[in-house]
Order: structure tokens, then sequence, then C-alpha cells
């Protein structure tokens, strides 16, 4: 009996649907990691980090590749925040550099590029904790005699996001510093989060991540292996899956 083999003009494409396929068991892998970490329970966080470096190699692999879809880069930013998040707050230890809080918004935003709007209430309250803990670091670490504003550090906090490459093209986040005629800005924001207490908001990141990932595509490689890849009929995926091999 003959060895089927995948056609080599495919390489590409299979690598792509391998990088989905992990991308995804991580996402999901960490997600449930991080919350048990937030509730209390103790992780494995040696089996997460296999997954994580596993996951740098195939990045760096792909990162000049034409065929990564807007979905997985969806997914790839998604992990990417989820990662900065969990170390930030305690549920990850993989030896990384804290990220700033204003590197945490900056990704935060970047999460919407391309996927429908959902959520927009709890996603609106998460922005406005993370941008008043971004101010609440530049207070920290104000060195001049004359203490700034809490003000004047979310005005600081908006400039840097100008100037990030993450948040560039999200121009809906100019809102959260547009407070009403009569408001002050800091109360906005306040205003904002009020639906999520401060000491919810690591379990309402990771539920926020979950019904995310519920919005985009499953693994190309989980559909063909139910036989049935959104698009397609089943026959078509058959006959896909006989010419990349599987």
């Amino acid at each position: 009996m003959e060895c089927e083999e995948a056609d080599p003009t495919t390489q590409a494409e299979v690598d792509v649907l391998i990088f989905d396929y992990l991308l995804c068991t991580t996402i999901n892998r960490l997600l449930c990691h991080g919350k048990a970490q937030a509730e209390g329970h103790r992780g494995d966080h040696q089996n997460m980090n296999w997954y994580l470096r596993t996951i740098d190699t195939m990045r760096r692999v792909l990162s000049e590749s034409d065929n990564l879809t807007n979905d997985v880069r969806a997914k790839d930013r998604l992990l990417r925040f989820a990662v900065l998040f969990c170390c930030r707050y305690n549920l990850l230890q993989n030896g990384a550099a804290q990220a700033t809080a204003p590197a945490l918004i900056a990704h935060f935003l970047a999460l919407h590029e391309g996927v429908g709007r959902n959520l927009t209430e709890l996603k609106d309250a998460i922005s406005a904790h993370l941008i008043m803990e971004a101010a609440t670091e530049e207070l920290g670490a104000a060195e001049s005699q004359s203490t700034p504003r809490s003000e004047e550090c979310i005005h600081h906090v908006q400039h840097a996001l100008a100037k990030d490459t993450m948040a560039k093209g999200q121009q809906g986040y100019l809102r959260y510093f547009r407070p009403p005629r009569g408001l002050s800005l800091e109360m906005h924001l306040k205003n904002m989060s009020s639906i999520l207490p401060a000491a919810q908001l690591a379990h309402a990141v990771i539920d926020y991540l979950v019904n995310m990932m519920k919005s985009l595509d499953p693994p190309i490689l989980l559909q063909l292996e139910r036989g049935k890849l959104d698009g397609l009929t089943r026959e078509e995926t058959r006959l896909l899956k006989a010419r990349i091999g599987l």
C-alpha cells in the first residue's frame, strides 16, 4: 500500500495549518491555566512554557510568510496579549520581563484589529482599567519635585499610545480620552470602568479572551479532522486532505 505524501508545493500552507492548530491549543491551555491561577489553584508552568517556546520558534520561522490569514494573525495577537497580561498579574511564570502598563493597553487595543465587535461594554471597562493603571505607573515613575496630576499622567498615556505601533490605526481608543462636557477625564474613565470592580479584572480579562476565541475560526486541522472545512463540501474537503497528505 502506497504511503501518501504531501504535495511539496503546499508545504508553506501546511506550516500555517500547524501553526494555527498550535496557536489555538496554546491559547486554550494558557487561558485555562490563567483562570486556575486566578482562582488560587496550582498551574503547570513548565508544561505551559513548553507550548510558548514552541510557538515562538514557529513564529520566527513564519514571520515573513504571506500565507498567514487574518484569522491566524488575530489569534497570534490574542496570545501575545494573554502572555503579557498573565505575566504582569502573576498568573504565569516564564522568566520574561514584566510588560509595562502602556504596552499592555496597546496590545489590548490591537486585539480588535479585524475582529468583529463584541462585548463592547466589558471591552470599554477593561480598557479604562488598563489606562488608569498605566497612568498610575506613570505617576509612580515621576521623579520631578512637582508631582504631576493624575489627568496629566493620563494624557501621557494617550501620547504614548499615539506613538505605539501596536495601537496605530486603532483610532477608536481616542474616545477614552474625550470625556463628555463638564466631566473630568479621570472621572470619565472611572465611570467607564465602574461595571468591573478592580478585584475582578483578571477574571474578566480571561473570560473576555475566551469569548473572543469563540468568535474566531476553529483550527483548520480540526475542521479537516471532522471532514468538513468551512466553505467546502465534504467531497472537496476529502480531495484537499489527499492533496496535502493528511
